[in-house]
């Protein structure tokens, strides 16, 4: 597979400035990969409570919601203005905060791949569209971090592996990242010595397609898998993270799993989710 439609998923709400450095990964990746970039921008529109009708609340929230809109306008011509040589189509929803998460899962269900902020809190829009996005698409989504300065690349790929469905079902939606890596490397993190994860066969089936693979076994650190993960491939620079997404039944399906959860939080590089 060759990842041909991109789609960058925005909210614009306070804080701007991870989303005009999103676009700025989202736009270089379409580029490496001569893909179409597809970018969606959604404004959540600002109500009162039920029962307000202070005019001057009014007034503001007309204004908030009109400052929101001129944001999202400026922000899609300054996209193409500095697009140059990647295709782009761009589009903006200001509407009821469910409408504008429905439009984006809608959206990402037909694009190869799926560039998300990291959302900034465990109570923000961001997350909850990260979620719906993740869980109800059926596409991968690649996390952009906040403190991520650097273009798209992938020089080192560190792989998160359990032998689970979800991990692999990532490390097959991420095929043509791997296969044009220097570096690969899958990192198995086992809670219990006897019981450990073997990546031999992992390793077997990316020789085939990758330029270098090797595995790496790890203990939980300070009793943490995710942060043992974590640390590693901060201290390998790896230029980008593939693990699974686990959540919960399909009645909690928005719950995430603890690593999941670990990885949106605390990620300094890009990481690549698929479940």
């Amino acid at each position: 597979m060759t990842i041909k439609s991109v789609l960058l998923g925005l909210v614009i709400e306070e804080d701007t400035s991870i989303v005009r450095a999103s676009v700025n990964y989202a736009v270089s990746l379409a580029a490496a990969e001569n893909a179409h970039l597809t970018i969606i921008v959604g404004v959540p529109v600002l109500k009162a409570p039920s029962g307000v009708i202070i005019p001057q609340v009014r007034e503001l929230l007309v204004a908030a919601n009109l400052d929101r809109k001129q944001s999202a306008e400026t922000l899609s011509a300054q996209i193409h203005a500095t697009a140059a040589g990647v295709v782009v189509a761009d589009e903006i929803i200001q509407a009821s905060y469910l409408a504008v998460r429905d439009r984006l899962v809608s959206a990402a269900r037909v694009a190869d791949l799926i560039v998300l902020p990291q959302p900034e809190s465990a109570l923000s829009n961001e997350l909850d569209v990260f979620q719906a996005i993740l869980f109800g698409s059926g596409r991968p989504v690649l996390m952009f971090p906040r403190k991520w300065e650097a273009p798209a690349t992938w020089r080192r790929i560190t792989i998160g592996w359990d032998g689970g469905t979800s991990a692999a079902r990532a490390v097959g939606d991420a095929m043509p990242f791997l296969e044009k890596a220097d570096e690969v490397e899958i990192v198995c993190v086992a809670p219990d010595k006897a019981k450990t994860i073997a990546g031999g066969e992992l390793a077997a089936h990316l020789a085939r397609h990758c330029n270098s693979v090797r595995i790496t076994e790890l203990p939980p650190l300070d009793g943490d898998v995710a942060k043992a993960f974590r640390h590693h491939a901060k201290l390998t620079r790896a230029d980008m993270r593939v693990m699974g997404a686990y959540g919960h039944s399909r009645l909690w399906e928005m719950v995430l799993g603890g690593v999941t959860r670990d990885m949106l939080k605390h990620a300094d590089a890009p990481v690549f989710f698929s479940h």
